[in-house]
């Protein structure tokens, strides 16, 4: 089981699933590599007191169907990582949290990034964006997660990426 938390954001003693993605070849050169997103999360890591367990790096888009859950079961190291929580859950010891960089990594499709988070919750394992931290225990941690995973699906279906500057 997890220790008790001092202040909702001290995480020191849990341990941690990093995990990483870009989808496009404009992501991985522009400030959203995947060495800067382990980077920083092993540095957030360490500085938090989270044991790392594993990291997983998806390196590919997953948006191949409009069906709910579809890009996230067609990423390779994500499913080795949902694998691994399934193997050994946190009642048994496993790692209580998924960390990603910030919410547009962890899924640009609000719908599947609900369900996962939630389906994960019930397996006692938390998500976290570093960058855009979530109060679970406050009754607005819905609209703490929902407000960026739905403006990275605008941003996505309008072809816009805060890694590229539009020129005028």
């Amino acid at each position: 089981p997890a220790p008790v938390r001092r202040t909702p954001f001290d995480f020191a003693g849990r341990s941690a699933y990093l995990y990483a993605r870009v989808s496009t070849t404009d992501q991985a050169e522009h400030g959203t590599s995947l060495n800067d997103q382990r980077s920083l999360l092993t540095t957030w890591a360490d500085r938090s007191g989270v044991t790392v367990a594993g990291v997983h790096v998806d390196d590919k888009s997953a948006k191949a169907s409009d069906e709910v859950g579809a890009s996230f079961t067609r990423r390779p190291a994500w499913s080795a990582l949902t694998a691994a929580i399934h193997a050994r859950p946190p009642a048994q010891g496993g790692p209580d949290l998924v960390l990603v960089k910030d919410w547009s990594r962890f899924g640009r499709d609000t719908a599947s990034a609900l369900l996962v988070t939630a389906q994960l919750r019930e397996l006692g394992v938390e998500v976290q964006a570093v960058t855009q931290l979530v109060d679970y225990a406050n009754p607005s941690a819905l609209f703490q997660v929902l407000i960026p995973l739905a403006t990275a699906e605008v941003e996505n279906r309008l072809g816009l990426h805060p890694s590229v500057q539009k020129v005028a």
